[in-house]
């Protein structure tokens, strides 16, 4: 093959070097783990194992998560809560097929699944079609499922008389049910996710207690947590990433959540689908994407940059799991809003004291410095909300007043 070059001569492209500036990778003959078999699956770029060995690894890569923390005792109920997608449809295979054993490593809690219906912006014959889809499946895993709504829990003002029900027809799925949140949404993406994140934890917990589970299982998987860990970054709630991100939520001391999939992601649960001839219940589970909240900017930026870099999720997740609660937090003062920690005085002002400081001193001149600085901001400062919820509460009033 010849080309002309910019002299306007004629040159042999077969003795150049163009093809030596590719970059190419010659793919492993051999699985990485047994070295007998031909791989079938290619991890991080890199990692390539067969079919019988990816099972494996998954498996136990599941219950070494679980196996490391030892919380769960023989019996304990455990509430797992199912969204449909490869991640739950994951979830609870990992589950029934290790309840199932019949040896010594067997799980031994007793699992019960809550589905909660969030579909506000869907038909109502959408919703019940999801709902009679899903309930026709969980009958495939053997096990128990209930059923709740979040506007329901929404509507009748985060009351722990929610409606929770094995027969997902009793569920009222009106159409102007969803007009509060669809108000938060067009105020605020950003506020209205994180509003709608804490609803979701809160409705989860107390489904739990009704149910006298201890523990929950939620199917955040990598990504999703590393998307979180800089969410709260952006949001003012790094104090609680510990929280948000780690393997156990304690912040409610009847229920703790855990993340049994934090160590996993998405590719690893559709293929191990795949393998296991599982079909996943692909739902729409929120308002179309946009790029105005911080929420999908950050998702989307975390899935772009892990495309091309697969150890972005693993280095942020690593560096998450450094981090801990500060020790000058009080137990005893909680957040009425997100239930965690709120900090307590300290002799030098953090930024969030620092802002509020400037607010008091322009809204309240009738105050002097002592008065401001007295008990370190003890009787000053409203300490009923964190940082972040600070700003929600002023979001959820501003926008009942509106409504009003």
């Amino acid at each position: 093959m010849c080309s002309v070059n910019d002299a306007g001569d004629i040159e042999d492209l077969n003795n150049t070097g163009l093809l030596s500036n590719f970059k190419y990778k010659v793919l492993a003959e051999k699985c990485n783990k047994c070295k007998d078999e031909k791989p079938c699956v290619i991890l991080r770029k890199k990692d390539a194992y067969c079919k019988s060995c990816f099972l494996t690894s998954t498996v136990h890569k599941f219950k070494a998560l679980l196996g490391k923390h030892k919380l769960i005792k023989d019996g304990d109920k455990v509430l797992v809560y199912y969204h449909g997608g490869h991640s739950g449809t994951a979830l609870l295979h990992f589950l029934r097929t290790n309840l199932d054993l019949n040896s010594p490593k067997k799980l031994r809690f007793i699992p019960v699944c809550l589905f909660i219906e969030k579909h506000y912006f869907l038909s109502r014959e959408e919703r019940i079609d999801n709902l009679r889809r899903i309930f026709n499946y969980m009958r495939t895993f053997d096990i128990p499922i209930y059923f709740t709504s979040l506007t329901d829990y929404c509507k009748n003002g985060f009351s722990e008389n929610t409606l929770l029900t094995k027969n997902f027809e009793e569920l009222e799925l009106d159409n102007k049910e969803g007009e509060f949140m669809k108000d938060l949404f067009e105020k605020s993406e950003s506020l209205a996710n994180d509003v709608q994140t804490i609803n979701i934890r809160k409705l989860l917990i107390s489904c739990a207690k009704k149910l006298k589970c201890k523990f929950i299982f939620t199917p955040e998987l990598a990504t999703d947590i590393a998307s979180q860990l800089l969410v709260n970054t952006a949001l003012g709630r790094g104090s609680h990433i510990p929280l948000d991100t780690g393997f156990c939520d304690t912040r409610n001391e009847h229920v703790t959540i855990l993340r049994p999939l934090r160590v996993f992601d998405i590719k690893e649960l559709a293929l191990y689908n795949h393998f296991c001839n599982l079909d996943a219940i692909m739902l729409q589970t929120d308002l179309p994407k946009s790029q105005k909240s911080i929420q999908n900017l950050i998702e989307n930026f975390v899935i772009d940059l892990q495309t091309n870099f697969p150890a972005t999720v693993t280095t942020v997740l690593k560096t998450g799991d450094k981090l801990s609660m500060k020790k000058n937090k009080n137990e005893n003062r909680i957040c009425y809003i997100c239930q965690s920690p709120i900090e307590v005085a300290c002799q030098q002002l953090t930024t969030d004291e620092a802002i509020k400081y400037s607010h008091q001193i322009s809204t309240q001149p009738e105050l002097v410095g002592g008065d401001i600085l007295k008990d370190n901001f003890g009787t000053v400062i409203d300490t009923k909300t964190c940082f972040s919820c600070s700003r929600i509460e002023q979001f959820l009033i501003s926008t009942s007043t509106e409504k009003v």
